[in-house]
């Protein structure tokens, strides 16, 4: 297992980046961003790519669950509600809120 490196940059206005390669041969590049009141964006970089491959924007409840889950915590698991009208397809997938950091934005920046 290699050593992790984080680095860490004030976004001023806006809260905290940590940036880490991740993933075989590091080629990916992991990107957090806290924000001061609260949210956080998960973006993942490929290669020497500008625009991320995915973002995703979380709550604070949501990032401290997925944080647990990381660390190998145990949660209750919440069954699926069972939908009486068979009719109907089910829902095309699950919703994720993003952020478009755009390309003059610290935030969607490559180091």
């Amino acid at each position: 297992m290699s050593e992790l490196v984080v680095q860490e940059r004030r976004l001023p206005g806006i809260g905290w980046r940590y940036d880490t390669r991740v993933g075989d041969d590091s080629e990916q590049l992991l990107v957090i961003v806290a924000e001061d009141r609260g949210p956080r964006h998960i973006m993942v970089f490929d290669g020497q790519s500008e625009e991320p491959s995915t973002s995703v924007r979380l709550s604070t409840g949501h990032a401290a669950g997925i944080a647990a889950l990381l660390t190998g915590a145990r949660l209750a698991v919440v069954p699926a509600v069972v939908d009486e009208r068979p009719d109907e397809p089910p829902p095309a997938g699950i919703p994720v809120d993003t952020v478009d950091a755009g390309e003059q934005s610290v935030a969607g920046s490559r180091p």
